[in-house]
């Protein structure tokens, strides 16, 4: 028992060390610079920077700390603006190649003006696997190699909710990103206005041993090629896209496959590319070729319309978007809690309404008429397809209700979502309203 509380004793005192040996370094009050404030880092440590910008080509060295905006203790987005690292048309912006883990982060900046020689202008990773998020890449370059804005090579990064914009570009591969030979995972991002001679936006090659990269929730869109793919160019390699839209790229096809490639793709909308939207591949299940509707692409907003079909046309087993509803194609969901309001017709005393609401498996809905009449109280969808009739037939003056189970015309269980409920009194619409089914 004496050994048992000595080890205890020494496990606790190596954990307090731990604990307190993982510091933040603040930039410029501790450090001048971010790579001072790296060069004095240990595995763990923090690098939080302050708004400003730092013309600096930096390498993490194999370190495994986080270089950060304020953004990470704030979560206020326009740190991201407003905390930039310039290369200085010097070199790439951005080093990882010492074989720095999944632990190393870089949060929370625009990367610019980075000029490599080789690969990766804005962001070079080699054989390391850092996690990149809420970054906005741009006016980045490379003479030769691939990948503007950010090239990985057997690397395995986390790429998430950030924007590769703006103008990066290269004179051969991937003006947007290079994937080589590695298992990336990228989830809600934007490619889009990059400029290569093949693979616009993307460029995914010589997957081995299993390693594929992944799109998830990814925009690619207004990226051009010179000669193949404007959107994705892959070559001997198989890259899974789930819930994308690769749309209005230049350059012979949205997505181009040569050699051994067989990407797989699903729930996916391939709209308006030069030439044709896809070549070499087949789409999955779920895929469209339907304009999404963006708000305003000319000014670069890539949100969706109301009455975008990339509404809810997602893999239905993805996790739900933040309103609780089937995952959207592309970078940016619609906001149906929000962005739509209740349809209201002022037209007499009717009452109607649902409880509860949200609501699963069942909600009750209500309504009032102020003489007999004939009544249709019917269901739709957000794209305001009829999906059930609930009633249609002649009601007494008075209150009634009726309870919906969640299911369409055939009894079958609809998904998680928003639908309208309509009112119909002899003949004449008198109310409509939202509910929300959340599963």
């Amino acid at each position: 028992m004496k050994n048992v509380k000595v080890v205890l004793l020494v496990l606790s005192i190596l954990v307090c060390i731990i604990s307190a040996s993982a510091i933040t370094i603040n930039v410029p009050g501790n450090q001048p610079s971010i790579q001072e404030g790296i060069n004095v880092a240990v595995d763990g440590d923090t690098v939080l920077v302050q708004p400003g910008t730092y013309v600096e080509n930096i390498n993490y060295n194999g370190k495994n700390v986080t270089v950060s905006s304020l953004f990470i203790t704030t979560a206020d987005t326009s740190y991201i603006s407003t905390t930039i690292i310039d290369g200085g048309g010097s070199g790439s912006v951005i080093t990882f190649s010492s074989g720095e883990d999944s632990t190393t982060s870089l949060i929370g900046f625009t990367i610019q003006n980075g000029f490599a020689v080789t690969d990766g202008g804005g962001i070079y990773c080699n054989s390391s696997s850092p996690r990149l998020e809420y970054l906005v890449v741009k006016n980045n370059t490379c003479s030769n190699g691939r990948g503007g804005g950010i090239s990985c090579l057997n690397s395995s990064i986390l790429l998430k909710k950030s924007q590769i914009i703006y103008n990066n570009s290269i004179y051969s591969g991937a003006g947007g990103l290079n994937c080589v030979n590695s298992s990336d995972i990228i989830k809600k991002v934007l490619i889009a206005h990059n400029n290569a001679v093949y693979g616009g936006g993307v460029y995914c090659g010589f997957d081995i041993d299993e390693l594929h990269p992944s799109f998830e929730s990814v925009t690619i869109v207004n990226n051009n090629a010179d000669t193949e793919a404007g959107g994705v160019y892959c070559y001997d390699s198989s890259p899974s896209l789930v819930n994308t839209i690769i749309s209005d790229n230049n350059g012979n096809y949205g997505i181009y496959v040569n050699g051994t490639g067989d990407p797989t793709i699903e729930y996916s909308d391939f709209f308006n590319n030069d030439t044709g939207n896809y070549y070499g591949c087949n789409l999955g299940t779920g895929c469209i070729e339907t304009n999404p509707l963006f708000v305003d692409p000319s000014n670069g907003d890539y949100h969706l319309t109301g009455n975008s079909p990339c509404i809810d046309a997602g893999d239905p087993n993805s996790p739900y978007d933040p309103d609780g509803t089937i995952a959207d194609m592309g970078v940016f969901y619609y906001d149906q809690l929000s962005e739509i309001q209740d349809i209201e017709i002022p037209i007499g005393e009717f009452n109607l309404s649902n409880y509860p609401n949200p609501f699963n498996p069942t909600t009750t809905i209500s309504f009032s008429i102020p003489d007999v009449g004939k009544v249709d109280l019917l269901i739709y969808n957000i794209k305001g397809q009829k999906i059930k009739t609930l009633a249609h037939h002649e009601f007494a003056l008075g209150s009634h209700s009726i309870i919906w189970n969640g299911d369409d015309e055939v009894g079958k269980s609809v998904s998680s979502g928003i639908y309208y409920y309509k009112l119909n009194v002899n003949g004449e619409t008198e109310s409509v309203k939202k509910c929300l089914l959340l599963k």
